[in-house]
């Protein structure tokens, strides 16, 4: 499992939506078709377009490297897992959701 802070640079990338955690980092999910070796391969072109910041490089580059470490390490492999996201909807009284609590 990669946990990353959460961030615009990597929530927009095609196939990517990151899923909140409390403390607010959050976890990557790819859409169902894309790979981790698209996914490697996204954030090697995101890392190239023009005007991205040193900061947005620089994160995008720490990615797309611990993938390139793990990839090539002994001993080491990558598996995709599925995620069940639970969401409240908002309602338009008082943004409150009707139903039970889970």
């Amino acid at each position: 499992m990669i946990v990353v802070k959460s961030t615009k640079v990597i929530e927009r990338l095609p196939g990517v939506s990151l899923v909140p955690l409390p403390d607010g980092r959050a976890l990557i999910s790819l859409s169902h078709e894309m790979h981790i070796a698209d996914f490697e391969i996204v954030i090697r072109d995101a890392m190239d377009a023009p005007g991205r910041t040193p900061t947005e490089r620089a994160m995008l580059e720490l990615l797309g490297s611990m993938l390139r470490t793990a990839r090539q390490a002994r001993g080491v492999t990558l598996s995709q897992r599925n995620i069940i996201v639970l969401e409240r909807r908002k309602t338009r009284n008082n943004g409150q959701a009707r139903g039970s609590a889970l």
